[in-house]
């Protein structure tokens, strides 16, 4: 009985990891929302299986005065690690929902300086672009870590002038997990969205 309980426990152990994997190529293929519902599925019956499962073999191998089988050692083994990676793994999920990729693309024919994406408490920063070129920066704007509202501005120098653009206002919700922002010596565009406008008061 002990030894079928084993393999039970070791094929449960292999298997939540094997899934595991596969949400994370989910993640890096398909996306976060297909892996965070996928995640949210196998959360679900794993809490339902794997805690119990570490208990009993908490109890057993307490209980048991000799060194225990490889196999037990192996099954236990797996079950903890599945556990801890699917952990880790909603964790990760969790805190990249807050974030969202800003893609800033200089389409003009000077250099921008002093890109800044601010806005719902988090700020990101580039420090200079070069025309033609493009850059990312991750800024935390939904979710557990950014605000629900407050407006997200962009602000960058190009030659002389200093520019200040709304990207989305207070009460707009981010839902896109990449925001593309164009621009050039004619003004500033979001893709999704179209063109941006300065805040009242300002050029």
């Amino acid at each position: 009985m002990r030894r079928l309980f084993a393999w039970v426990s070791l094929a449960v152990g292999v298997l939540s990891i094997l899934a595991s994997g596969v949400i994370l190529r989910l993640w890096i293929f398909r996306g976060r929302a297909s892996a965070l519902y996928a995640d949210n599925v196998l959360f679900l019956d794993c809490v339902l299986i794997l805690p119990p499962l570490i208990l009993v073999w908490f109890v057993l191998l307490r209980r048991r005065k000799a060194r225990p089988a490889v196999l037990d050692r192996t099954a236990f083994a797996s079950t903890v690690a599945a556990m801890i990676l699917l952990l880790a793994l909603t964790g990760s999920l969790v805190v990249a929902d807050s974030f969202v990729r800003f893609e800033v693309h200089d389409e003009g024919k000077v250099p921008l300086h002093e890109i800044v994406i601010s806005g719902r408490g988090w700020t990101g920063r580039i420090q200079e672009l070069a025309p033609g070129s493009r850059q990312a920066v991750s800024v935390a704007c939904r979710g557990i870590l950014g605000q629900a509202e407050g407006e997200i501005r962009i602000r960058y120098r190009i030659g002389d002038a200093v520019r200040t653009r709304i990207v989305y206002s207070t009460h707009k919700e981010v839902t896109d997990d990449g925001v593309e922002i164009r621009i050039d010596e004619s003004g500033a565009r979001r893709s999704p969205g179209g063109l941006l406008f300065p805040p009242p008061g300002e050029p």
